[in-house]
């Protein structure tokens, strides 16, 4: 991944004669980013795997308990929206949303 503010330059790389393919999205450590350091592709992907297990957890459970709820979302889904959160921690009111909405369906 090259990582600049001009997108117009395409630049290649080379171990020997071999070209070493262009990416425009990483994942490291579980955590993934674009070639301008934004973490929009980790949050899209946290949101839908948050998202996609809560659906999950209130199609196997028929209980609406508060208190089982509380503590399946403690267990089930706050480990995946707070992964690595000190690092991509959402500063812009566009990635805040989506999180929210996904966990108030």
């Amino acid at each position: 991944m090259h990582v600049n503010r001009d997108t117009n330059q395409n630049y290649s790389y080379h171990i020997g004669e071999l070209i070493i393919p262009s990416v425009s999205c990483f994942t490291d450590l579980g955590v993934s980013y674009d070639d301008k350091l934004r973490f929009k592709p980790h949050i899209d992907q946290m949101v839908a795997k948050a998202s996609l297990r809560a659906n999950l957890f209130l199609k196997c459970f028929q209980s609406r308990d508060p208190k089982l709820l509380t503590k399946a979302l403690c267990v089930f889904l706050r480990p995946i929206l707070e992964y690595a959160s000190v690092i991509w921690n959402p500063n812009y009111k566009n990635h805040i949303g989506p999180m929210v909405t996904s966990i108030s369906q």
